[in-house]
């Protein structure tokens, strides 16, 4: 189920209706169409997020890395947060500095609607909360690796798309019932 509006409103909507695996392919989505449409982007949050990272790496490097920081690296969730409010708005709000502050004030001048807060501030740290939240499903260390490797895969997914495989089942069991079955017409038909 999606709700009809831009990844914030989505967002929003989501949240409101307590939909928490919602909440996390729609970030998953949208992580996904950055690193697709725009990499830059998700290269600028990283390195605001103190992660070393090259201007040249795959995309495929880009999903491990992305999806490793958003559980394990708070400044990652809440730049995050800065970057699709960025793109979904058009607005400028900065980045979280290294200590994990909430970044600065917005050049929209308050506006842009968001809920609680000023304007692109608000959804900023509204969409951080939610994001920050989909660290909890796994309060176990490992659980949390689990939940990251599914959503490397979700986004390997989205931006490579699923790979073609044929399941060859059905193909042998149709052809062994068939030869099954042309061995007894020949086995009946033989002794006439």
């Amino acid at each position: 189920m999606r709700f009809n509006g831009n990844t914030i409103e989505n967002l929003i909507s989501a949240k409101k209706s307590k939909d928490e695996i919602l909440v996390k392919d729609l970030l998953v989505d949208e992580m996904s169409n950055i690193i697709q449409s725009e990499p830059k982007q998700m290269i600028k949050a990283l390195r605001n997020s103190k992660v070393k990272i090259s201007d040249t790496v795959s995309k495929q490097d880009l999903i491990s890395i992305a999806s490793y920081n958003l559980y394990n690296n708070p400044i990652f969730q809440k730049n995050l947060a800065v970057t699709i409010t960025n793109r979904n708005l058009g607005s400028t709000e900065s980045y979280a500095n290294s200590e994990g502050g909430s970044g600065g004030g917005s050049s929209s001048g308050g506006e842009g609607g968001g809920e609680g807060g000023g304007g692109a501030a608000g959804l900023v740290s509204a969409l951080a909360g939610m994001i920050g939240s989909i660290g909890q499903f796994g309060a176990a260390r490992n659980e949390l690796k689990a939940e990251e490797l599914r959503t490397k895969s979700k986004m390997y997914e989205k931006i490579f798309g699923k790979e073609k495989k044929t399941n060859w089942l059905p193909i042998a069991v149709i052809g062994g019932v068939l030869l099954i079955g042309a061995l007894v017409v020949w086995r009946v038909t033989a002794n006439k």
